[in-house]
């Protein structure tokens, strides 16, 4: 930690008191979507009432068990920054967070709101995505999520439909109330299956 006291010149001038907090190997859970994010390094800055994430990065290392190829180490990165105002009162908020290789487990399901996680249960989807979110907060709202996840050889299979779609790629954008899916294509057997639509 390293801070500083600070006056401008002139008399009625307030003094501040920023600092600035490097860390490495921490660990953070947000509040408003709690997905455990481990081995956490980078740089806050705080000159209040604002905060400002500088470049956090994160990475969970494991291996994957493969049948022909024995032990295969896998990681998840993860890339946080954005800002924080009013931390004194009633806060604003923007935070942008990039995942690579992210695991769709039930960690991420765990974190999802209830709407969503129905959403999630009719499809039961599994494997891997890379994703671009953003939390924003307004003065006197709650945080608002949108997103977008890129599938990466994932399997899905909706509870209408009791068919597994494998291979499956393709966006999936989320907004507040909706999920849109885009250009998601895979195959059920040996037939190639195609997907776009809207799921409110």
């Amino acid at each position: 930690v390293t801070g500083w006291i600070i006056r401008e010149y002139g008399r009625d001038k307030p003094v501040r008191n920023p600092i600035r907090i490097a860390f490495k190997d921490a660990s953070f859970i947000f509040r408003d979507f709690p997905y455990p994010v481990r081995n956490l390094s980078g740089e806050i800055e705080v000159d209040s009432p604002r905060v400002r994430i500088k470049g956090i990065e994160a990475s969970e290392s494991r291996l994957k068990i493969t049948p022909f190829l024995g032990a295969i180490p896998e990681r998840t990165l993860f890339l946080i920054h954005g800002t924080i105002d009013e931390i004194t009162a009633d806060p604003t908020l923007d935070l942008q967070i990039q995942a690579f290789d992210l695991p769709i487990d039930a960690r991420l399901r765990d974190a999802l709101d209830d709407a969503t996680k129905e959403v999630w249960d009719d499809f039961r989807p599994q494997g891997m995505m890379d994703i671009d979110w953003r939390v924003t907060k307004t003065r006197g709202e709650k945080p608002v999520h949108r997103g977008v996840a890129r599938l990466k050889r994932c399997r899905a299979r909706y509870k209408e439909v009791p068919l597994w779609v494998s291979g499956l790629t393709g966006e999936v954008q989320y907004a507040p109330g909706k999920l849109q899916l885009k250009h998601l294509e895979g195959f059920c057997s040996d037939a190639r299956a195609r997907l776009n639509g809207t799921v409110t």
